[in-house]
């Protein structure tokens, strides 16, 4: 009876906009590019490494030795910190892959603001909209979906604001509501 109720909820397309995520947060850390590699295309200039002896003081010639051992090291200990990093990060994300075609819960506001507009009873407002088709997979943690036509927001989305879609897939084309200075204007279900 639990597994019937469970497996109930968990295709409950009401349940599944309404109900938070108590999951890991979706996504893992992605090695970031330089800015020369952004702007050049190509890695940054490296500092020639200093010949032994190549110089007649001696002086430079350590000195020079000196800064190639401590370029060495510091380069190594950036890369130990990067990984040590992402290693941390990625212990508390998991990895979500979606198929192309697939439907897709979209979070439209993942942060409230509370200081800037807030909403009375924002705790009743649906924390997801859609499913809406998976269209597909940009990089490593982006997605493209088929969003309406009439829709003024860009189709590609991080994957933390994505979540899976479960059961039967709807008839009708769902609909996203409107939108006034970036946040979801309220709008009533009914009139009493």
């Amino acid at each position: 009876m639990k597994s019937v109720i469970g497996n109930y909820v968990a295709a409950c397309p009401v349940c599944q906009r309404n109900k938070a995520e108590h999951l890991s947060p979706a996504g893992l850390l992605q090695p970031l590019t330089l800015p020369e590699q952004v702007v050049y295309g190509r890695d940054p200039p490296r500092l020639l490494s200093y010949v032994a002896s190549s110089s007649r003081v001696e002086a430079i010639d350590n000195a020079l030795l000196d800064r190639d051992l401590v370029m060495l090291d510091i380069r190594n200990k950036l890369q130990q910190d990067q990984v040590r990093m992402k290693d941390y990060y990625d212990k508390g994300h998991s990895e979500v892959a979606y198929d192309p075609g697939s439907l897709v819960w979209l979070r439209l506001h993942p942060y409230h603001q509370k200081s800037v507009a807030g909403q009375l009873r924002h705790k009743l407002a649906p924390r997801f909209f859609g499913p809406f088709p998976m269209l597909r997979r940009i990089g490593e943690v982006a997605y493209e979906l088929q969003l309406p036509s009439d829709c003024k927001l860009h189709s590609v989305f991080h994957v933390s604001l994505l979540k899976a879609f479960k059961g039967i897939a709807p008839t009708i084309p769902p609909t996203l509501p409107p939108l006034a200075n970036g946040r979801v204007v309220p709008m009533a279900c009914s009139i009493l």
